[in-house]
């Protein structure tokens, strides 16, 4: 792996360092195709590598090494090695503007990210202009795609659909009457989420909103609004946050005793959540597309090797599982659709892509089936989830 950083976008080059016997061994099992031009297939990749989503975007370059090895170990896509070529967005939208036109000069295929809606609201206007698909693999507002048509696309599932039925099921169980909004207004992610999406849910489940109380990404302290949601006599407490801001928002629940039934959004339930937040973080429940301990052989054997990988030796976030089933589905249409590689079908390859990615139905991958609707949405299978004894558990 090869790291240089260049007008202040950082550049990541993976390659597959495959061994000679390995090698061998592979090409006598699993004679590789040749159908494809060229010495190599190459995809970009618009990761945020640094700042607050950061822990996301390394699981999601981990998530990346597997695929490209796992394919390339078996032959390639065409019979060429998968190439990803990927900047770090910073998630800054002048960054991600700057990689993208980037990895447009490079010829690469297709597009992986970026990873929130704000950011990608910025590239993918450049995505229909340039006409090459960009595929996001966490995007979850629902306006987004729609807004983009037609070379973007969400393999991911947006808030509304997901957590529709969760925040029901959550509201049904619990009995909540009277429930706080906890959210954070200075993250795009969180603020869909606190300020639109639950609120709707909520109060269409017969609960009162009582208030929704906001806070700023890098607030450290989480005290008055406790305090506040205290004081409302409320008997549920819904968070929109990213992990390391959830996490702590749970120690001050604990510490001011604050004992109601809490429901967070997709964001934390990757395990940043749980090794922030410690004993605070147990009973606190999530809708996810993803689980980690899915009995699935699929599942099991990512997460297996994710959790070799990752430098936490934590289990895989969704928008992990989702890159990894990005690429599959990728070498799948490469294959399927005709595509050549040859530098003079760049613009009808990436054409075939996009029909691939606009036709895609049940998908079997590690995150269960995956298909896009009409619009360029995922529609994926989706998991309640809560902490129990310092894991991620389905609610049965």
């Amino acid at each position: 792996m090869r790291t240089h950083r260049i007008g202040g976008v950082r550049r990541v080059i993976l390659t597959a360092l495959l061994v000679v016997a390995a090698s061998a061994f592979v090409a006598a099992a699993m004679p590789a195709r040749a159908d494809l031009a060229g010495t190599e297939v190459k995809i970009g990749a618009l990761l945020p590598l640094t700042g607050t989503l950061g822990f996301l975007g390394m699981q999601q370059r981990v998530a990346l090494e597997i695929a490209q090895e796992e394919i390339n170990a078996a032959g390639g896509v065409g019979g060429k090695p998968f190439r990803f070529i990927v900047y770090d967005t910073e998630r800054k939208e002048a960054s991600a503007i700057k990689a993208m036109r980037r990895l447009i000069a490079e010829n690469v295929l297709a597009i992986f990210g970026p990873l929130s809606c704000r950011i990608a609201e910025a590239v993918f206007p450049i995505s229909n202009r340039e006409k090459i698909p960009t595929i996001t693999n966490s995007c979850g507002a629902p306006n987004v795609m729609p807004k983009h048509r037609p070379w973007t696309f969400g393999n991911s599932m947006t808030e509304d659909k997901l957590s529709g039925p969760i925040i029901a099921r959550w509201v049904k169980e619990h009995g909540i009457k009277r429930a706080v909004i906890l959210y954070d207004k200075a993250d795009d992610i969180s603020r869909g989420y606190g300020a639109f999406v639950a609120p709707k849910m909520l109060q269409a489940n017969g609960v009162e909103v009582v208030d929704n109380l906001t806070f700023l990404t890098a607030d450290v302290d989480y005290s008055a609004q406790i305090t506040r949601a205290r004081a409302l006599n409320v008997n549920g407490l819904v968070i929109g946050a990213l992990a390391e801001q959830a996490a702590h928002i749970m120690r001050e629940v604990q510490k001011q005793g604050l004992t109601v039934p809490v429901l967070g959004n997709q964001p934390i339930t990757g395990y940043n959540f749980i090794n922030l937040g410690g004993k605070a973080a147990e009973g606190v429940w999530a809708a996810a597309t993803f689980w980690d301990a899915n009995p699935n052989p699929k599942t099991k054997a990512f997460v297996e090797k994710f959790m070799k990988r990752d430098p936490q030796k934590n289990p895989p976030h969704a928008v992990a599982a989702g890159t990894y089933d990005s690429t599959s589905i990728l070498k799948m249409i490469i294959e399927q659709r005709g595509v050549t590689n040859r530098p003079e079908d760049l613009a009808s390859d990436r054409e075939k892509i996009r029909q691939g990615w606009a036709a895609l139905k049940n998908y079997a991958g590690v995150m269960g089936l995956t298909s896009i609707n009409e619009v360029g949405d995922g529609l994926k299978e989706s998991y309640t989830i809560k902490v129990k004894d310092g894991k991620w558990v389905r609610v049965e």
